[in-house]
C-alpha cells in the first residue's frame, strides 16, 4: 500500500485539526484516527507523524516517514521474520513497544508508534497497551488506525484524541477551494455598503454556508499570523499574493475582532440559526470592524 499524495491529505478539515494541535505545540500523546477508508487512515497517519517530526520540511526524513522507513517511527503490526506484513497486532508487538518506549529519539523530541488496524488488537493485547497510553513518556507519541473503532476499549479509546477522517482523504468542498472562496470574498467586504450582495454570493457559494464561515476563520487567523510575523501559515499554495492583499487593507486587530464575529456566527449555525440572518450579520460585523480598526 503506498500513501496518497501527501497535499490531498493535507487539505482536509480532519488534518488541519491535527495540524492545529502540532502549531500549538499541543501534539496529543495518542490519536485514534476512524474511516472505513483503511487507504486514508494509512495516508493520514503517515502525514501526520512527517508533519510533528519535520513541520513543513519536504524530502529526507519527512519522505522516509511516508514510506515507514524513519526509525523515529514504528509501526504496528510488526513484520514477520521473513519482511512479509501480519494482518492482525499481536501481543507480541506491544510488547515490542513496551521494550523501546523509554528509549530516546534520535532526532528531535519526539517519537512515534502507528498502530494499523488497530481493531485485530484482543483484549489481552490492548490491555498491555494501555498501561503505555496511561503513562506515556515524554517523547512518545501513538497513532491508532481504525475501520471499526467500536472493537477498542473504551479505556483504549478514552486516552485517544478521535479524529474522523473523511474516505479516499476528501473534504466536502476541499480546502485549496473553500480557503480561495472565502479569501475571495473577505478581499471584496471593505464596507458594510455592499453586505447585501456580499451574503448573496456567501449563501449560494458551491461550499456550504457553514464551511465557507469556517475557511473565513482560517483565511482571517493567517492575516492575523502575518501581521505578527510569525509561520505556520494555512494558506494552500497559489493564495500568497491574494492574502498579502488582504493584509493591507485588513489590520490585525481587524482580523482578530472577525474571528471572534466568525466563530459566533458557526456556533449560531449550529444551534439551527437562520442561514441568511447569520450570514448577514456576520458579513455587517466583519464590515464594521475594518473600518473601525484600519
Amino acid at each position: 500500500m503506498t500513501a496518497a499524495p501527501h497535499n490531498r491529505i493535507e487539505d482536509t478539515d480532519a488534518f488541519l485539526q491535527a495540524r492545529a494541535d502540532v502549531l500549538a505545540g499541543r501534539t496529543a500523546h495518542a490519536y485514534l484516527l476512524t474511516s472505513s477508508d483503511s487507504a486514508a487512515l494509512f495516508s493520514f497517519s503517515r502525514a501526520l507523524a512527517a508533519l510533528a517530526l519535520f513541520g513543513s520540511e519536504r524530502g529526507g526524513g519527512a519522505d522516509l516517514v511516508l514510506k515507514d522507513l524513519w526509525h523515529d517511527v514504528t509501526v504496528l503490526p510488526l513484520p514477520t521474520r521473513e519482511g512479509k506484513k501480519r494482518d492482525a497486532v499481536l501481543t507480541a508487538d506491544v510488547d515490542a513497544v513496551t521494550e523501546t518506549l523509554h528509549r530516546s529519539p534520535s532526532r528531535g523530541d519526539k517519537k512515534f508508534y502507528i498502530i494499523d488496524r488497530a481493531e485485530t488488537m484482543n483484549p489481552p493485547c490492548q490491555n498491555k497497551l494501555l498501561k503505555s497510553l496511561e503513562e506515556p513518556p515524554a517523547a512518545a507519541h501513538f497513532i491508532l488506525n481504525s475501520t471499526a473503532p467500536d472493537a477498542l476499549l473504551p479505556t483504549v479509546a478514552s486516552r485517544c484524541r478521535r479524529i474522523r477522517v473523511p474516505d479516499g482523504g476528501g473534504t466536502g468542498a476541499g480546502f485549496g477551494e473553500g480557503y480561495a472562496a472565502a479569501l475571495a470574498l473577505l478581499t471584496e467586504q471593505k464596507s458594510s455598503k455592499n453586505v447585501l450582495a456580499a451574503s448573496a454570493a456567501l449563501t449560494r457559494n458551491k461550499v456550504k454556508t457553514a464551511e465557507l464561515i469556517g475557511f473565513m476563520e482560517y483565511v482571517l487567523r493567517d492575516v492575523a499570523v502575518l501581521h505578527a510575523g510569525a509561520g505556520g501559515l494555512y494558506a494552500p499554495g497559489g493564495n500568497a499574493d491574494a492574502l498579502s492583499r488582504l493584509k493591507e487593507s485588513c489590520s490585525q486587530e481587524a482580523a482578530l475582532r472577525c474571528l471572534e464575529f466568525t466563530r459566533r456566527a458557526r456556533d449560531r449555525l449550529r444551534l439551527h440559526g437562520n442561514q441568511n440572518g447569520v450570514a448577514d450579520e456576520l458579513l455587517f460585523n466583519i464590515a464594521e470592524a475594518r473600518a473601525k480598526y484600519k
